[in-house]
């Protein structure tokens, strides 16, 4: 009987072990995508630079959401004669759908991204394909907890 008892607590324990982790883990996620959601819109620092420039644009220009996110009709119409008839954006959207196809971007070779490849990206201007970015998208000063951050939020979208 006395084993049984120890079977059953080390069960019970373990579960418990188990699922305060599993928990822990589900609270770190959230944190992350809600960092890289403040990142997204521009409520945390993103620090930004055009190509061949030394100043660090403001957040209200160099935040993602500018150009990869939808914006209003009253926008739209000149936004998608900039982005080549993608209404309401200058860039690509940015979900988990669009990131992780496998597709041919900028005349490269059909890629898909990664986190390893969007930090890359946001860091170089160099995308999955090894394809060259637009400079008119700036790069960014972004450390690894940050850009996993923002990968996990497009991820979520």
């Amino acid at each position: 009987m006395p084993k049984l008892l120890s079977l059953k607590a080390g069960v019970l324990l373990l579960t418990i072990v188990l699922t305060g982790g599993w928990a822990f883990r589900q609270a770190q996620q959230r944190v992350t995508v809600a960092q890289g959601e403040r990142l997204f819109h521009g409520e945390a620092l993103l620090a930004g630079r055009i190509v061949g420039h030394t100043m660090v644009l403001p957040v209200t220009v160099s935040r993602c959401m500018n150009c990869h996110e939808a914006r209003s009709t009253a926008v739209s119409a000149a936004a998608s004669a900039v982005a080549g008839g993608q209404a309401g954006r200058y860039g690509p959207a940015l979900d988990h759908e669009t990131l992780g196809q496998l597709r041919t971007r900028r005349g490269g070779p059909p890629s898909r991204y990664d986190a390893a490849a969007l930090c890359t990206l946001l860091r170089t201007g160099v995308d999955p394909a090894q394809v060259m970015i637009p400079q008119t998208m700036p790069h960014y000063d972004i450390a690894d907890a940050d850009c996993a951050a923002l990968w996990a939020y497009l991820l979520s979208r």
